[in-house]
């Protein structure tokens, strides 16, 4: 996630993601830590109202340190996306010598 603390790329990524939650309908969080709704801030403006009448809501979580989670509202399910997350996903398919270098590099 060394990518997502580029505000460029972060906004790239959050964009698909609006956009892939509206084509499949249902209500969602996109909550992001208050640092990266920092970088985006101008983007979140422009982008919020108009995904909020799509039924994504975007908001800044104090419980979220890195990266974003994307919150399905009725389904009780969230999709995490940071380092941690993505280390955690991967140590239970990799090698202990493997999974220490991704750790090293998150």
């Amino acid at each position: 996630t060394k990518g997502l603390a580029d505000a460029q790329i972060l906004r790239d990524v959050l964009v698909a993601c609006v956009s892939a939650l509206k084509q499949n309908g249902g209500d969602w969080s996109i909550l992001l830590s208050p640092e990266a709704e920092r970088q985006v801030q101008s983007w979140i403006s422009d982008t919020r109202q108009q995904a909020l009448q799509q039924g994504v809501e975007i908001l800044a979580d104090t419980s979220i340190s890195e990266g974003f989670k994307v919150v399905s509202k009725g389904d009780g399910y969230a999709l995490s996306f940071s380092a941690g997350a993505f280390t955690s996903f991967l140590s239970r398919y990799l090698k202990p010598e493997t999974l220490r270098l991704v750790s090293e590099q998150a």
